[in-house]
């Protein structure tokens, strides 16, 4: 009846019984964090200058630390595979294996 006079229009007692609750919801509720690692972007530098491999830093828990190659990971001309590597580009800071992976990667754009 309060509704009624304030509003001067009639809802259906379902619409008028959920309304409050979401109005909570958007009020207090928190978006959910996004799972997982973030996506690298394409890296545009990747296909001009000079890079060079470099052994992946030692940290103070992992001596001989390793990385996801990106290129067996998100290859479209080949098979993809997850594969380690000790090795990563100096530059463009990503995983590559030193055989293969690290050229086709520094100069091909679609790997």
């Amino acid at each position: 009846m309060l509704f009624k006079m304030k509003h001067k229009k009639s809802i259906h007692f379902g619409d008028f019984r959920s309304e409050p609750i979401r109005q909570l919801i958007e009020r207090y509720s928190q978006p959910r964090p996004i799972g997982g690692r973030p996506i690298t972007s394409d890296n545009p530098v990747r296909l001009t200058g000079r890079h060079f491999p470099s052994l992946v830093p030692a940290t103070a828990t992992q001596e001989s630390p390793q990385r996801d190659c990106i290129v067996c990971s998100r290859t479209s001309r080949r098979e993809k595979k997850r594969k380690k590597t000790r090795y990563q580009s100096d530059i463009c800071d990503v995983g590559l294996c030193v055989i293969g992976c690290f050229g086709d990667y520094h100069t091909l754009k679609h790997f």
